[in-house]
């Protein structure tokens, strides 16, 4: 399993993004999970990266709300 983080400023036009995009195919097709998260699942008050990571790792948690 891996999160990544695309920030704006090293995803600028289109060949960054195809690059990522060519990469992360490649690592889903060797069996891996990818989280790919920007400020607006890392910001705020929703906790939906946080449900969606403890349904993948199979956890029965409740995820606490934000204090933002």
């Amino acid at each position: 399993m891996a999160i990544e983080y695309d920030g704006f400023a090293f995803h600028v036009g289109r060949r960054p993004v195809e690059r990522d995009s060519r990469r992360r195919a490649e690592l889903v097709r060797r069996g891996w999970t990818i989280f790919t998260v920007g400020a607006g699942d890392v910001l705020g008050r929703s906790t939906a990266l946080e449900e969606g990571l403890v349904e993948a790792l199979g956890l029965s948690r409740t995820v606490p709300p934000r204090r933002c």
